[in-house]
This record gives structure tokens, C-alpha cells and sequence, in this order.
């Protein structure tokens, strides 16, 4: 205690010097100058931290909230400066207006050493000029692109009755063609949508006679480019350009085909179109003359990625009791296995090492497995524009599997998979087909929940997968009372279901249909006996399909 006070008393204590009015002469005038000032001044820098705070406290989003303190304790240290300086032309405490001094001191260098670093990102923060600038120049963009769209649907309806016209009266018009040429070419010049006709050969390569004006228009591009000889393929990305001949052969085996794929415009920037070509006639050595259009479907695709992206969350609001079911087993498993490792520690001591480590060993692998899990929902979860490449069907069936297999499992359904990891690769973008076998799997689950007790037998879900050389088969069957046929022929309609109100999107399998379309395969849905067999059928990838298997 005596110590402290007299450690105090060094500080307070005027001892041997004299105050600062003494050096001033005790003049009446320069005391009250000098003291006027410094409570002036005191006030103020007491004022000033404090605004700073309440200006701080208000607006949560300040960017640097430390900087602010320490110019508030700077300028606080600043005040008491002066007030030190005010009591000393009275009371000679110099260590303590020292000591003051020193705390100023170090906060005014740490305030500069952080201020001179953060002048950059100080400097380019928007200013509210140009923050409103930003934000008229969003909604002027956004109204814009509202009307662009608005647009684009119309003139995508415009194309469509033009198109189904076209086919109609395609053989009556053979007879008038001279008579309507410039008539129909004068509608081509107005259509959203790049119409061609050329020539292509046995190897599928396609060889343009005519564009129509709106190439320019929706490419960039001049119709110039577009010469004797031109591959389309440099227009289109990759792995679409690698397919673009077993495109043109189908349409020309097939009388007509359709593909969904990406065109580089003139600027560099990527759309999506589709295409379909039709057959006008065959040439001899088999090729083929055609006719095809090509239409933007950007703002479609973006339509569709936010219904497919919405029909992922409503499938995994579904599954939530399945999926807690399925993480709470390795949970509990790592429980137990830690509780036991403890106990066998706390009573054997060294000697339970071996049976610890093979508990760790077996806490590893449920972690690994509910992170499996967890991975899953993360992937399945987000919106994926991904290119159909080669991937394996077995991946994709044991991806849903994590998600659904417990949730089948714990209703008392038999899950029968086979599914080779041998078959072919196909051409389809793992998590879009990952969803569809999510949403066959849980219909099928949910028509054998249904039935209830009226059931005779064991609830059973069956895959199979099979290749018969041309394609790969997804099949996947159920016994939980089949499909009218009434309802068999809507079944791939959007927001058409037999679920009860609350149960279902009618989302999942016109989402499964359109993804069928854009990997170039289809599925097909039949109730055979008891129950309901969908079939999905995928084109064999070949070796330009992707660099390797995903």
C-alpha cells in the first residue's frame, strides 16, 4: 500500500517544480488566455469521441469500425491533454500531464500507422453520387431486361405458329414455292430466330446455301461469314461442336431432330439456342437436303434452371425425415464408439490403446460417411448449368442413393439396384440426372406409401441398367399400383400431380423430361402389372464427348 502511494504521489505530487503560471508571471491576462483556450478546447475534443460513437453506433455497415475508435481515442487523449495542460498553470503535476502525453502518443502513431494502408480502400469507396448513379442505372437495365424478355416470349410464340404453319403446308406450298419466295423471305428477315437450309453429306457435315437475315441480328455476326464450305462448328463450344455430326446424321435417319446447345456470338458472349432441323429430301450417296432454324433460348434455359433449382428444394423438403434418419445413424454410431473408447481408457489405461484406435478407426468412417451425405445435399442443392459430357450411370444412381436410400429403407420398402458400373458411358451432367432419379425414387416411394394397409405384399423399388448397343437403359420400376392411362398421357406436364394438396410441385417429372431432351435421350413412363416402370434411355458417349468420364 505505501508503495502504490507513494507511486502515486510521484505522479500527482508537485514536489520541486513550480506550476506553469509561474512561468507565465502569473499575468492575468495570458492565464486566462491559455486556460480559456484549453477548456474550450477540452470540451470540444470531449464532444468529438462522442459524436463519433453515436454516428458509429447508428450505422452498423461503416466499413471500419476500428478506425473510428481510434480517432475517437485520439481525439479524447487530445482533450485531456489539454485539461492537463489547464491544471498545471496551477498545480505543477507535470508526470501526469507526461503520462497523458505518452497515451497520446502511441494512439496518434497507431492511428496514422493504420490510417496511411487503408487510404486506397478509403478513397474507393462510391460516393453517394455515384451509389445513386449505380442504382438508376440497375433499374433502367432491369426495366429494360423486363421488356426484352416480354418480347422474346412473344416472338417465341410468333416463331412457334409460324414454324407449326410452315409444316402443315409444306406440301401444298411445294407447288406455289415460286409464287411465295419473296413473300417468305421478307417474313424470315422479322423472325426471332436464324432460319437455314443447305446440304449435308454421309459424315453429317453441313453445307449452307442460304442464312436468313436475322443471323446478324442474334449472332453478331455478318452474313458474309457464313460462305460455301463454312463449319458451323466453330460457332459452337466444344462438346457440342464434337456431336454436331451424329446431329445431322439422326436429323437425316430420323426426318427431323432437335438440339439444345451454346453459340459463341461475335463479341465473345455465349448463348444458348436451339436447333431443329428437318429433312426437305433425300440426295443420292446419303445426304440430304434440310431445312432448321435456330432460335435463342437464354432467358428459356435461365426459366427452366430456376424451376429445376426449385424442384431440388422441394425434394429435399420432402426427404428431411429420411435425411435426418440416415445422418443421425453415423452420429449415434460415433457417440457410442467415443463414449466406449472413454470408459475403456479411463479403466484399463495403455492396455485399451488397440481397441481405442479401432473405435477412432470406426468414428472415421461415420464421419466420412455423414459427410457423404452432407456433400450431397450441398451439390443437390444449388442451381448447376452444367454441359451434358460422359459420365458413368452407376455414379449418378449411387448419388441419389445417398439421398433417398435411407428414406426408402426406413418406410419398409425393398430397394433392389442394378446398375453395372460396367455399362457404357453416357452422354447426360451428373446432378440434373441425380435429380431426376431423386424424383422417380421418391414418386415411387410415395405411390407405395399410399396404398397403405390395402397392401398385399412388400413395397418394392427396382433399378436396372442395361446397354443394348445403340444406348444405355435406366429403368425404374415400383409395385405401388401403377397409373391410369388417363393420367399416364400427363404425367410429364408441368404442375400436373395426383399427390394431395401441399405434397407435391408437379415439377418433377417435366423437369426429369426436359432434362431427358437437353442430354439428346428420353424417357417414357408405363404401368405394367401393379405397378409403374419409367424408362430412361441415354446416347452412348463417344471419345469427343468429354476429356474424360466424369
Amino acid at each position: 500500500m505505501n508503495t502504490l502511494l507513494a507511486y502515486l504521489d510521484t505522479w500527482l505530487a508537485p514536489s520541486q517544480f513550480s506550476p506553469h503560471g509561474f512561468c507565465l508571471w502569473w499575468e492575468p491576462g495570458l492565464i486566462w488566455l491559455h486556460a480559456g483556450s484549453d477548456v474550450a478546447i477540452t470540451l470540444a475534443y470531449l464532444s468529438i469521441p462522442l459524436a463519433m460513437l453515436a454516428v458509429l453506433r447508428q450505422r452498423r455497415d461503416w466499413r471500419y469500425p476500428g478506425l473510428v475508435i481510434l480517432f475517437a481515442s485520439f481525439i479524447l487523449l487530445c482533450g485531456l491533454t489539454h485539461a492537463t495542460g489547464l491544471a498545471t498553470l496551477w498545480y505543477p503535476a507535470y508526470w501526469l500531464e507526461g503520462a497523458v502525453k505518452l497515451a497520446t502518443a502511441f494512439v496518434s502513431v497507431a492511428t496514422a500507422i493504420l490510417l496511411w494502408p487503408l487510404i486506397p480502400r478509403l478513397v474507393a469507396i462510391p460516393s453517394t453520387d455515384a451509389l445513386q448513379a449505380a442504382n438508376s442505372r440497375l433499374a433502367q437495365e432491369a426495366a429494360e431486361k423486363d421488356r426484352l424478355v416480354r418480347d422474346l416470349r412473344r416472338r417465341e410464340a410468333d416463331l412457334r405458329s409460324l414454324t407449326e404453319a410452315l409444316e402443315e403446308r409444306v406440301a401444298e406450298r411445294t407447288r406455289r414455292l415460286a409464287e411465295a419466295h419473296d413473300r417468305f423471305a421478307r417474313q424470315l428477315a422479322e423472325l426471332p430466330a436464324v432460319v437455314y437450309g443447305g446440304k449435308v453429306d454421309a459424315e453429317g457435315v453441313l453445307s449452307l446455301d442460304t442464312v436468313s437475315e436475322s443471323f446478324t441480328r442474334i449472332t453478331g455476326w455478318t452474313p458474309d461469314l457464313i460462305l460455301p464450305g463454312f463449319d458451323w462448328r466453330l460457332l459452337q463450344d466444344e462438346e457440342a461442336a464434337a456431336r454436331r455430326g451424329a446431329f445431322m446424321r439422326g436429323a437425316v435417319q430420323g426426318g427431323a431432330m432437335t438440339s439444345e446447345y451454346r453459340l459463341r456470338r461475335a463479341d465473345g458472349s455465349w448463348i444458348w439456342v436451339r436447333d431443329h432441323v428437318g429433312v426437305v429430301s433425300l440426295l443420292p450417296g446419303g445426304a440430304a437436303e434440310v431445312i432448321g432454324y435456330v432460335a435463342d433460348i437464354s432467358a428459356e434455359r435461365d426459366v427452366q434452371a430456376k424451376a429445376e433449382a426449385n424442384g431440388r428444394l422441394a425434394v429435399l423438403g420432402e426427404m428431411a425425415t429420411g435425411l435426418a434418419h440416415e445422418l443421425n445413424q453415423p452420429l449415434s454410431v460415433m457417440l457410442l464408439a467415443s463414449d466406449n473408447a472413454r470408459r475403456a481408457l479411463e479403466s484399463h489405461g495403455q492396455a485399451a490403446i488397440p481397441g481405442v484406435l479401432q473405435r477412432l478407426d470406426r468414428i472415421a468412417n461415420q464421419a466420412a460417411r455423414a459427410r457423404s451425405i452432407v456433400d450431397h445435399l450441398r451439390i443437390f442443392g444449388r442451381a448447376e448449368a452444367a454441359e451434358p459430357r460422359a459420365i458413368v450411370l452407376a455414379d449418378a444412381v449411387a448419388g441419389a442413393l445417398v439421398l433417398t436410400g435411407g428414406a426408402i429403407r426406413s418406410a419398409g420398402i425393398q430397394l433392389d439396384v442394378a446398375v453395372p458400373p460396367t455399362l457404357p458411358a453416357i452422354v447426360a451432367a451428373l446432378v440434373p440426372l441425380e435429380q431426376t432419379i431423386v424424383n422417380l425414387l421418391v414418386n415411387a416411394r410415395d405411390a407405395i406409401a399410399g396404398q397403405g394397409v390395402a397392401r398385399q405384399e412388400q413395397g418394392r423399388i427396382t433399378l436396372v441398367g442395361a446397354s443394348d448397343g445403340d444406348a444405355v437403359t435406366l429403368t425404374v420400376a415400383d409395385n405401388g399400383g401403377g397409373i391410369p392411362e388417363a393420367v399416364l398421357q400427363r404425367v410429364f406436364e408441368p404442375f400436373f400431380t395426383t399427390k394431395e394438396v401441399g405434397k407435391g410441385t408437379g415439377l418433377g417429372l417435366s423437369i426429369a423430361y426436359s432434362t431427358m431432351r437437353a442430354f439428346g435421350g428420353s424417357i417414357t413412363a408405363s404401368s405394367v402389372g401393379d405397378g409403374t416402370v419409367f424408362e430412361l434411355r441415354f446416347a452412348i458417349a463417344s471419345l469427343q464427348d468429354g476429356a474424360g468420364v466424369a
